[in-house]
Parts: structure tokens; C-alpha cells; sequence
């Protein structure tokens, strides 16, 4: 009886990276100061943050540490990544994300 070697079938790499979602939200700090009557007298906007929440499918760890990543809307200033997630189950693909903060008026 003759045997036959069935060939592996299934993906063993998958290297592209897919952005499910991009969140980006920017907010100041603000100062109000009064007049001696009560009524409002001065207001003044400081200190401007960017925060990008991504997240999505493949290796976004690498995509972020490698710096290819560009976030249209998110230039100058200095950018520092607060966390970087990734989970792999053997159904999926890696599942990853990461969140920086941006301060545009900032200099390294």
C-alpha cells in the first residue's frame, strides 16, 4: 500500500497590520480669572494635549517602536506612548493597540 504525505495547509504568518480603530481627542487647560464685582474678567488657554488611542490586528508594537506610524492630525511638538497592548489567541490574528499623548508646543 502506498502512503502519501498530506502538505500543511494554513497561514503560520500573517505580517500585514490592520487599523480597526483610531481615536484621537485634544483638550487645553483654561484658566478663568474673576473680576472684584463677580463677573468674568480675563481667560486664558495653556498647554494644548493630544491623546491617540489605535488599535487593530497584526503587530501595531512594531508598526509604533519602528516609528512608521504617522497619525494625519498629530505632528510636532513631542509625542510619548503611555502603553502598548498585544494579545494573540490561536483563532486570531495578534490583537494590539496603543495610546500616546502629544504635546504640540513642546520641544525635545
Amino acid at each position: 500500500m502506498a502512503t502519501s504525505t498530506v502538505p500543511d495547509i494554513g497561514v503560520t504568518a500573517y505580517a500585514e497590520v490592520l487599523t480597526q480603530s483610531v481615536e484621537i481627542s485634544t483638550s487645553v487647560e483654561e484658566l478663568h480669572i474673576a473680576n472684584a464685582d463677580g463677573t468674568y474678567g480675563q481667560g486664558k488657554v495653556f498647554d494644548p494635549t493630544t491623546e491617540v488611542s489605535v488599535s487593530g490586528r497584526g503587530d501595531l508594537p512594531t508598526l509604533v517602536i519602528g516609528g512608521d506610524a504617522t497619525i494625519v492630525g498629530v505632528t510636532g511638538g513631542v509625542s510619548i506612548i503611555t502603553s502598548i497592548n498585544q494579545s494573540e489567541k490561536n483563532e486570531y490574528s495578534a490583537d494590539s493597540s496603543f495610546t500616546l499623548q502629544n504635546w504640540p508646543s513642546a520641544s525635545a
